[in-house]
């Protein structure tokens, strides 16, 4: 295993921080959806299998499967999005209370992190991921 990390450009690790940051923001949201009672779990199970993807593809050397993370990344942006905008508009709207008490501040952190590891995603697509 400490060979798959030795003399590694740039992409690789620009990948697994895309996964790290994934999978922090799958617990942050699963812990925060669990405690306003929000539970929307299809986003931290996307993030996580886009992670899982992510690191199997930098460490089997799969450069084409570099991909598949930020799509999985993207959708979950997307799918917590639209499950949130009713949240959202009533916090930005006069009576500033959403359905189920949630934050404004922390929907954005987490929508702010997805979009993150999308692009950090994305990035190492245009990388190499090993020496020649």
């Amino acid at each position: 295993m400490n060979n798959a990390f030795k003399n590694r450009p740039a992409g690789f690790y620009v990948g697994c921080v895309s996964g790290a940051v994934a999978l922090v923001t799958a617990f942050y949201h699963l812990g925060y959806s669990n405690a306003v009672g929000d539970s929307y779990n299809i986003v931290p199970i996307i993030l996580i299998i886009g992670a899982v993807i992510s690191a199997a593809a930098l460490l089997k050397d799969i450069h084409f499967l570099n991909i598949v993370p930020g799509v999985c990344y993207i959708s979950a942006f997307a799918l917590y999005l639209s499950s949130q905008m009713g949240n959202i508009s009533a916090k930005l709207s006069a009576n500033g209370v959403g359905a189920t008490g949630t934050s404004l501040n922390n929907l954005i952190a987490i929508l702010v992190l997805i979009l993150v590891a999308t692009v950090l995603a994305v990035a190492t697509c245009f990388m190499k991921q090993k020496k020649a």
